[in-house]
């Protein structure tokens, strides 16, 4: 079945030197999806990755993060061009300079490679170390406005465990967003987690233009099963794949979702449909809606 593994960062270029190919690696991996690595991880090989992306009929969905190297974009950029019909990506971009921002989301997706453009405002760049946005802070809304008017989708890095600011990541942020900026597509990578199980639930099934990619979140981890139980019932339409590649098998990860519970009909939203949407590789209303979008614009009056 094709896919579309929504969080996959190659070993290619100055990727290849971010945090997660280094010796934390195999650490990470062992917490956060039982210690399972492929060799084309552990040899940082683009020609081992792409076979077996080949062998799981599999593309890959790659966010940057601009505060890990300066030249990522410039790497990723390179990737896509060379790698253009098994790659996507989303830019990362310094939020503390939203004019330049601007600029190289113009230069990189309206006239560039990627496809869409990556937002973690806990991860400051390089000179801001100490400073820090919540993901609705208004200085991020020319940012938010651009994307939304040209019709760009926005990644979040959505869900980890709280260093200390339970607030971080709190679902009230992404109401506010989703309401001032109603036709805005965003998908929260990291599954959201630990809120998906409570308020994002909730909040996914009112707004469907807020897609989750459960990634490594799904393997295993504590409440792992609602995204089974949300794809099958009330999400249909936004659960999407992810492995978080390097730091977790693809082999792994296509094993574990294969054997945890998704409806066969959903398993093919789950793997491509709902990605492809996000991507605009199909009309985000090609589908059927939801029952619980039923009831709510019932409720709603429409």
């Amino acid at each position: 079945m094709k896919k579309i593994d929504m969080r996959l960062r190659p070993p290619y270029g100055h990727i290849r030197g971010l945090w997660y190919y280094g010796s934390r690696m195999g650490e990470f991996a062992k917490k956060f999806g039982g210690g399972y690595l492929d060799q084309s991880a552990k040899e940082k090989s683009m020609e081992l990755l792409l076979k077996d992306m080949e062998t799981l009929d599999m593309q890959g969905f790659v966010c940057l993060r601009k505060s890990g190297i300066e030249t990522v974009n410039e790497s990723g950029a390179e990737l896509l061009n060379k790698y253009g019909d098994k790659f996507y990506g989303a830019m990362g971009i310094d939020l503390f300079d939203v004019e330049a921002a601007k600029k190289e989301i113009d230069k990189y997706v309206l006239n560039g490679p990627f496809t869409a453009v990556n937002i973690e405002p806990d991860c400051p760049p390089a000179g801001h170390e100490d400073s820090y946005m919540y993901y609705d802070d208004e200085r991020i809304f020319p940012i938010y406005e651009m994307c939304e008017k040209n019709d760009i989708p926005i990644t979040f890095t959505y869900g980890s465990p709280c260093f200390g600011d339970v607030e971080a990541r709190n679902p009230k942020s992404l109401a506010k967003i989703l309401t001032t900026f109603p036709k805005i597509k965003i998908a929260l990578t990291h599954g959201g987690w630990p809120y998906f199980n409570n308020t994002l639930m909730a909040l996914a099934a009112g707004f469907p233009n807020l897609f989750i990619v459960a990634d490594h979140y799904m393997c295993g981890l504590p409440g792992w099963r609602d995204y089974v139980d949300a794809a099958n019932t009330i999400c249909p339409d936004q659960i999407c794949f992810g492995s978080s590649y390097p730091l977790n098998s693809l082999f792994h990860c296509v094993d574990f979702y294969e054997k945890a519970g998704f409806r066969p009909d959903v398993m093919e939203k789950v793997y491509y449909d709902n990605a492809a949407r996000f991507l605009g590789l199909k009309d985000v209303n090609d589908r059927e809606p939801s029952e619980m979008e039923l009831i709510m614009s019932g409720m709603m009056g429409e």
